[in-house]
């Protein structure tokens, strides 16, 4: 079954497509960081026939067009497995609203009116969040700079005389944990506020500020403060959106420092 179009005789959107279409990018963008027709692709690799191409994507998004079920639906499963974790809104809950959606929208000027201005406002507050995760990740980027900028002047400051082996090990140790405590102190106060998307983009864009090893020392830092479950999300994302070398590199970190259980956990994780 392909989307359905569903218009008033005025053309105008009922308040229920607009919030559809407007929870249907959300997914795609802040869930999925996906372009249209990536989304497409990837849809159709998980047996979606019905959308060939970006252009369906589009129609559904500005409320062109309602989707069936069984988008929907693929759509949900795939932006919760990409976040690692459940989202602010249910699946029955997305499917109600696709059903309220198909409802034939009111003719007149005025519920028209209110489909378009709440149609605005939804894209409104989709920009204010898109702007506050880029400064929010933005502050991590410069929290990090800061903190290695901080330690290489420490290093610089010492007496560089030769030391045993395990002095260097410890070195290496602080030096990694300067870099993963602004993650570590970044990724707790998102949760704290419950804001869970802010905590998967940070997640996903550890690679970009930490090293392998760094990012090792973050989930060993996670686990001895006892959040598991942030240490559980970073393991997960980390392992399905970095590069095998980095993982490989991650992994081996975190078995030297006794945790093998995750270092086996963040190579299943890359498998998947």
């Amino acid at each position: 079954m392909t989307g359905e179009v569903v218009q008033g005789s005025a053309g105008g959107l009922s308040l229920a497509r607009v919030e559809l279409a407007a929870r249907l990018r959300w997914l795609r963008i802040e869930c999925m960081d996906m372009s249209m027709a990536a989304l497409a692709r990837h849809l159709a690799a998980r047996g979606y026939g019905s959308v060939k191409d970006r252009s369906g994507i589009s129609r559904y998004e500005k409320g062109e067009r309602v989707p069936d079920d069984d988008f929907v639906t693929l759509l949900y499963e795939a932006a919760t497995e990409k976040a690692g974790r459940s989202l602010v809104f249910g699946k029955s809950d997305l499917l109600t609203l696709c059903a309220r959606a198909r409802r034939r929208a009111c003719s007149s000027c005025a519920t028209s009116g209110r489909a378009v201005k709440a149609m605005r406002h939804a894209m409104r507050q989709l920009r204010r969040e898109n702007q506050r995760l880029r400064a929010e990740s933005e502050s991590l980027h410069s929290s990090v700079r800061a903190g290695l900028a901080e330690e290489s002047a420490n290093r610089r400051g010492a007496a560089s005389l030769p030391v045993p082996h395990g002095d260097g090990d410890r070195q290496r140790w602080a030096r990694d944990v300067v870099a993963a405590r602004s993650l570590v102190e970044s990724v707790q106060r998102l949760h704290a506020r419950r804001d869970q998307v802010a905590v998967v983009t940070v997640m996903r864009r550890t690679g970009e500020v930490l090293t392998p090893a760094e990012s090792a020392t973050a989930l060993v830092l996670l686990r001895e403060l006892s959040e598991d479950q942030l240490a559980d999300n970073l393991l997960h994302i980390y392992g399905r959106e970095q590069p095998e070398r980095d993982v490989m590199e991650a992994a081996l970190a975190l078995h030297e420092r006794g945790y093998e259980r995750d270092a086996g956990a963040l190579l299943k994780a890359a498998t998947r």
